[in-house]
């Protein structure tokens, strides 16, 4: 089914078969050829997994599934130069079924992946993607995840929900993301590496993160954050990437976007799970010259919050994006299970942002401000 999978290539392309250099005398599913030679070879996979409704290739003696292969996978190369990755992209792109932690997209039948094919002659896979475009198929996001769980990055932009946190393997490339701000408050993006580890957080202001906006980078086992003065800055797109420094795991990214803010003399509770990582509140009626104490309190001795307060400068609009390290405030630090707590003299008026970061622990959180 695989050569003839070459066969229909041949005469859907009319006799005009791509150019497949590094493809003989041998090329493997799982290495890197050329993007010529893991487009042919990748289609011919894909077309058996296709035509037998399996994800699964099927080879003289062997087999090899491409529903599992991801970033990490061991003994396979990664990108569009690898026929099995190819294979395993148009395979996730035709299927309904969701796999951690990219491809939650599914057409559920090959026909738009058929009828591109037959509409043009693409030389390789990054061809193809471009000519499904063309012919007005999805080319957003989400599809673009089901090729990023296949090691094949066209740009991909990992959405990210308000007050979800999402858990991510290493960042063995960049992890992109991206959100949108819809609410005139302060907005903060916070990354929890593993223990040990070094992961920094950048947020752009272009999807082709050409605009650094700010980065947060501060060592090994420091959740980083930006925030975003959105009282002062347009509402808009933002996309935050993360870099693997050193160490290795899992981690957490949340985007926290302001909804509510914290009155003089009042409080606010703040529940949070295991995998929460930020929270925030606006602390507006500030005037210059005026203080501001605000406390953060634990229910449950395992929890470890610290506590910080963001501001900014309306004469300059560079302050408007705010990496941890530029707080106006921060409480010191006293550990698991114990209040933390920063006082602040305001030298201008304005809407401050309250950030919440939850070290670890599970509980609810109590913000007082005073």
């Amino acid at each position: 089914m695989h050569e003839l999978g070459h066969a229909v290539m041949d005469e859907a392309y009319k006799d005009n078969f791509p150019a497949a250099p590094n493809c003989f005398p041998t090329h493997f599913i799982q290495a890197v050829s050329s993007a010529g030679c893991a487009w042919t070879e990748g289609f011919a996979d894909w077309y058996q997994a296709a035509v037998y409704a399996d994800p699964e290739y099927a080879g003289d003696g062997f087999t090899v599934g491409l529903e599992g292969p991801t970033w990490g996978t061991p003994d396979w190369d990664n990108g569009d130069a690898v026929e099995g990755r190819v294979a395993g992209a148009m395979n996730d792109i035709a299927d309904s079924a969701a796999e951690p932690y990219w491809d939650n997209y599914g057409e559920g039948a090959p026909g738009h992946l058929w009828d591109t094919f037959l509409n043009h002659r693409s030389a390789t896979f990054h061809d193809f993607w471009n000519q499904r475009g063309t012919d007005n198929f999805d080319v957003s996001d989400g599809p673009l995840g089901s090729l990023f769980q296949n090691t094949i990055d066209y740009g991909f932009r990992n959405p990210l929900a308000d007050n979800q946190s999402l858990t991510r393997p290493d960042p063995l490339t960049p992890h992109n993301y991206h959100f949108t701000t819809t609410t005139v408050f302060w907005p903060v993006v916070a990354l929890r590496p593993p223990a040990g580890a070094d992961y920094d957080l950048f947020l752009y202001g272009d999807r082709p993160q050409t605009q650094l906006l700010a980065a947060s980078q501060l060592g090994a086992g420091t959740t980083d954050f930006v925030a975003v003065d959105s009282n002062r800055r347009p509402l808009g797109d933002y996309y935050p990437q993360v870099r693997a420094i050193s160490g290795h795991g899992p981690y957490q990214i949340e985007l926290a976007q302001g909804a509510s803010q914290l009155p003089a003399a009042s409080s606010a509770t703040i529940p949070m799970g295991a995998n929460d990582v930020v929270a925030v509140r606006d602390v507006c009626g500030v005037t210059a010259g005026s203080t501001v104490t605000l406390t953060v309190t634990p229910s449950d001795p395992g929890q470890d919050a610290e506590l910080f307060l963001m501001g900014s400068d309306p004469a300059q609009p560079s302050t408007f994006v705010q990496p941890r390290s530029a707080s106006v405030a921060q409480a010191a630090g006293a550990g698991p299970g114990q209040p933390e707590s920063l006082t602040y003299t305001a030298t201008s008026a304005g809407c401050f942002g309250a950030v919440v970061v939850n070290k670890g622990g599970v509980g609810t959180y109590t913000l007082t401000r005073s």
